[in-house]
């Protein structure tokens, strides 16, 4: 049995949000399912929340509430010019990091073996 992957740093919070809107418009509790279901379990609903009221703050994303045919009204977030070039920079970024960490991986398995 395998023991669950750690939780994410919290640096990365940002930018997966702002990736996963990309997709489209998306309320708190579906962003927080997206990243779910991308393995991403260790991340605190709360702080999506917050992470998106700061971005909305910083104009990255707009927001407006919506009716719920089966609930509560629920705040839509939607990425802003700005937030959709934010959005293509942390991909930059994010795919910079996964190749840095998988040379860094690598190396260490050759030093293993």
């Amino acid at each position: 049995m395998t023991s669950p992957p750690p939780g994410l740093p919290r640096q990365f919070l940002r930018p997966l949000l702002t990736i996963a809107l990309t997709v489209g418009p998306s309320y708190g509790y579906e962003l927080t399912e997206r990243l779910n279901a991308q393995g991403l379990h260790m991340i605190d609903t709360a702080a999506i929340y917050r992470m998106l009221r700061k971005m909305e703050r910083e104009l990255l994303v707009e927001s407006w509430w919506e009716r719920s045919a089966n609930g509560p009204h629920r705040r839509v977030h939607k990425l802003t010019p700005t937030g959709h070039e934010a959005a293509l920079k942390h991909i930059e970024e994010l795919s910079t990091i996964i190749d840095l960490l998988g040379q860094a991986v690598s190396s260490a398995r050759k030093v293993d073996q």
